[in-house]
């Protein structure tokens, strides 16, 4: 298994066959790596890269999505890799990333 020299774990944000192939790549090069995702149905639930699965039903709005965002960096000693999967949720970052700009990266 080839070996990254950047290590910090990725956050997918939905999941799919994008959310799949990402963490799949990622675990590849040993990063941990997470997933949110909304459907218990999500094909990429059943790969086993995934280092933690949270399935969170939507409809997820912003505050929603800050306060998950907040719990995860808590658990975190390094600064995370932002991943969205969707449009929707990389618009929904992108109107709350500075918020996150320490723990994250978008």
């Amino acid at each position: 298994m080839p070996s990254s020299k950047f290590k910090n774990p990725v956050l997918v944000i939905g999941g799919f066959v994008t959310g799949l192939r990402v963490a799949r790549l990622f675990a590849k090069h040993g990063i941990d790596v997470h997933l949110v995702t909304d459907r218990e149905s999500d094909i990429a639930l059943r790969s086993k890269y995934w280092k933690r699965k949270l399935i969170i039903p939507r409809p997820w709005d912003y505050q929603f999505l800050k306060r998950l965002l907040r719990q995860i960096a808590k658990t975190a000693t390094d600064r995370i890799v932002v991943y969205p999967t969707t449009d929707l949720d990389a618009l929904a970052l992108s109107i709350i990333k500075d918020e996150f700009k320490d723990d994250y990266y978008f």
